[in-house]
C-alpha cells in the first residue's frame, strides 16, 4: 500500500487514490490518513481506546466510518471533516461553551469527559493549535479543571476536535465548560473560530 508502518503508528498522509483501509494492528496509538481525499470506506476497527486518529481533510468518509472515528477512542486525540458536533455527545451547544447536568449517581472522585469542537472559518495555517478547556461548578464556582490540548499539524475549516477532559473532586451537578484556542506563533489575530462544542460523559 506504499504507507509507513511502524510497531506503533500507521501513517498514510497524501494517499490520494486510497480509498478504503482495510483491518489494522489493535497495538497500533496513531493513524495518520491526513490528506487522504478519496478515502470513504474504513473495513477495521480501532482496538485500542487510547488510539490517536488523525482523518483531516478526509472529506469522502461515509457516516459509518465517521461513527467509527468519533466513538472508537476514549482516550487520545481525534481529527476529522464534519459540519456539526454529533448527537453522540449528549451535551451540545452552537457557541464555544455549554452547560452540563448530571445525574447526581454519576458523581466521582474524578470525572471524564469526552469533549468535542467544531471550527470553521479559517484557511488553512501551518502552525501549532493550543486549546483549551476549562471546567467550572456552578455550584460554587470553583474550577474542576483546566485541560489543555495541542493539536500539531494543518488547521482546517469545518473540521471536528475531540479530546479527553477530566474533572477532579466535582462535587456539583451542574458544571460550565468554555473552550478557547489560540495558534501558537501565528501573527495577528486568529482566524479561525469555535462554532459549536459537545460533551459527553464517560
Amino acid at each position: 500500500m506504499g504507507q509507513e508502518m511502524l510497531t506503533s503508528t500507521l501513517v498514510l498522509n497524501k494517499m490520494r487514490k486510497l480509498v478504503s483501509l482495510p483491518q489494522i494492528p489493535g497495538s497500533l496509538l496513531f493513524v495518520d490518513a491526513m490528506n487522504c481525499k478519496s478515502l470513504g470506506i474504513l473495513d477495521c476497527s480501532f482496538s485500542n481506546p487510547r488510539i490517536d486518529l488523525n482523518f483531516r481533510n478526509c472529506f469522502k468518509l461515509n457516516q459509518e466510518a465517521r461513527n467509527l472515528i468519533i466513538q472508537a477512542s476514549t482516550r487520545g486525540d481525534v481529527v476529522l471533516p464534519g459540519g456539526e458536533v454529533p448527537a453522540y455527545f449528549a451535551f451540545r451547544s452552537s457557541r464555544s461553551s455549554l452547560h452540563v447536568k448530571l445525574n447526581e449517581k454519576s458523581l466521582r472522585k474524578s470525572t471524564q469527559f469526552r469533549a468535542c469542537i467544531l471550527l470553521v472559518n479559517g484557511a488553512k495555517f501551518c502552525d501549532l493549535f493550543s486549546l483549551e478547556c476549562r471546567v467550572t461548578s456552578k455550584q460554587n464556582a470553583r474550577t474542576a479543571c483546566i485541560t489543555k490540548e495541542h493539536f500539531p499539524g494543518q488547521i482546517f475549516s469545518e473540521h471536528l476536535y475531540i479530546f479527553n477532559v477530566e474533572a477532579e473532586e466535582v462535587t456539583s451537578t451542574e458544571l460550565y465548560f468554555v473552550f478557547d484556542l489560540s495558534l501558537m506563533m501565528q501573527p495577528g489575530p486568529i482566524n479561525i473560530c469555535i462554532k459549536e462544542c459537545g460533551i459527553l460523559q464517560l
